[in-house]
């Protein structure tokens, strides 16, 4: 059950990274990165 935890907190993060950048791409690419890095 712990891997599935740590799975599902690793797919969770990735998601919103792709949400993010597929969601933005080009007026969110400044903003996103800025914000996130």
């Amino acid at each position: 059950m712990i891997s599935i935890k740590e799975l599902g907190g690793k797919k969770s993060v990735r998601i919103s990274i792709d949400w993010t950048y597929k969601g933005k791409p080009v007026e969110g690419l400044s903003g996103s990165e800025h914000g996130y890095a």
